[in-house]
């Protein structure tokens, strides 16, 4: 039952995610710093989008598909046809760059030269009479004639494409035969897609992962170990944004208010706790999922090579795995002990560990919806009473206790079937 609410968490905030980790079709390609992705998910999108500006075909395109299928896809046709006799047939008069248009696609043999949504590109072309547009949905270019454009309807005209403008991640081709690989490698496969950096001014600087043996293999580091790509380094690029990155706030522990919560960590007489009360239960729960998805994530071949974290500086978010049990957590830099050693706390268990730099990753943005689940409480224990901590450690460490803030600055008291703690403390003085 645990693990069933914690799946209907994650789906929960699916929403809330960025794409990485989303599986994807690469549908165009430039070149290895230039080409289209588009998410599986939308596939059907893009088969609906092409029965409305195609409705003549309908036939021919739906000839492998279920039944059912077949009739929503009618449904749709039906739903825009006034809409499409009324506006799509009206051709464009003045086909300026930017403008989104209905085009013939010449390139694209799977659909027989249909039209597909297109925007008009500010590029010359041999001719008055020819405009060059790119196909939003799926990223290819083509040359048509001028007079071949027409208006789109509103329900087309305002969705947004398809297709993602991406790059691969801090590398370049090398070689003569880079863009034949690289579309050899990926094309009619799918992959996973991790974002590695988004510029809002060019493509976003991607990776796509593929599930090899059980492990996932970088297609860059493929391509560079294949002699294809070579690296780059961008480091006032990169660093920036790691270094700009926030975790989430955590719910504020409210004096005379009690909690149920899990004690995860205990440092002399400062408590680390999970809360597990409604409004932060919810969070709580979907972080094993979380690690989980890292341990897919950052378990690919050569990661330290692709996303090493780069920077010291103390405050900085990471991905550290640990040595001990050897599961993947979300962390912060605290200090640089000496070199290349670092001090990292795990926001969401509450201990600190001492590392090298080379274990630590960049933490990816699909990591940042989940606030840090761990935070501090201090006990009322002073004085003699702290000799006594080892044993409260063993006693709570991992249990599901009651927390009560009894005093400023996250001063608590906790309870424990029934037996308040600070008194038995007390007492054993």
């Amino acid at each position: 039952m645990v693990v069933e609410e914690r799946r209907q968490v994650h789906r929960g905030e699916e929403g809330k995610q960025e794409i990485s980790g989303r599986q994807v079709y690469v549908s165009a390609i430039s070149s290895l710093e230039d080409f289209h992705i588009l998410q599986v998910k939308n596939l059907d999108i893009l088969r609906r989008i092409d029965v409305m500006l195609n409705p003549k075909a309908l036939a021919t395109v739906i000839e492998e598909e279920e039944e059912e299928d077949i009739e929503a896809m009618k449904e749709d046709v039906e739903n825009v046809e006034k809409e499409v006799l009324a506006e799509v047939g009206v051709k464009v008069r003045r086909a300026k760059a930017g403008l989104l248009v209905s085009a013939p696609n010449p390139s694209n043999p799977a659909t027989r030269g249909h039209r597909a949504r297109a925007t008009v590109l500010q590029r010359p072309c041999s001719s008055p009479d020819l405009v060059a547009v790119r196909f939003v949905d799926t990223g290819d270019t083509a040359t048509v004639a001028r007079t071949s454009l027409l208006h789109l309807p509103k329900c087309l005209a305002t969705r947004p494409g398809l297709a993602l403008n991406c790059r691969l991640f801090d590398c370049t081709a090398y070689g003569e035969g880079s863009r034949k690989a690289f579309t050899e490698m990926v094309m009619g496969h799918q992959f996973r897609l991790e974002v590695m950096f988004k510029d809002t001014k060019g493509p976003s600087q991607v990776d796509l992962c593929k599930e090899l043996g059980g492990r996932y293999t970088s297609v860059r580091d493929t391509l560079v170990w294949g002699g294809h790509a070579k690296f780059l380094t961008f480091p006032q690029v990169f660093l920036a944004n790691v270094e700009d990155r926030h975790y989430r706030p955590h719910p504020t522990l409210r004096r005379g208010k009690t909690y149920t919560v899990v004690v995860s960590h205990v440092s002399d007489a400062t408590l680390w706790v999970q809360l597990l009360s409604r409004r932060a239960r919810a969070a709580t729960l979907a972080l094993p999922l979380v690690m989980e998805e890292m341990a897919e994530v950052y378990g690919v071949v050569r990661s330290e090579e692709m996303w090493s974290l780069g920077t010291d500086r103390p405050g900085t978010l990471c991905a550290v795995r640990d040595p001990g049990d050897g599961l993947w957590y979300r962390a912060q830099v605290v200090k640089v002990v000496r070199g290349r050693i670092l001090r990292v706390h795990y926001v969401d268990f509450g201990h600190t560990v001492i590392t090298s730099l080379h274990k630590l990753r960049r933490l990816f943005e699909q990591f940042l919806w989940l606030p840090a689940i761990a935070q501090p409480a201090t006990l009322q224990a002073e004085g003699r009473r702290l000799r006594r901590m080892a044993e409260l450690v063993e006693m709570v460490e991992q249990q599901e206790v009651q927390l009560q803030v009894v005093g400023e600055e996250g001063q608590v008291e906790l309870t424990m079937e029934g037996v308040s703690l600070n008194r038995w403390m007390e007492e054993k003085d």
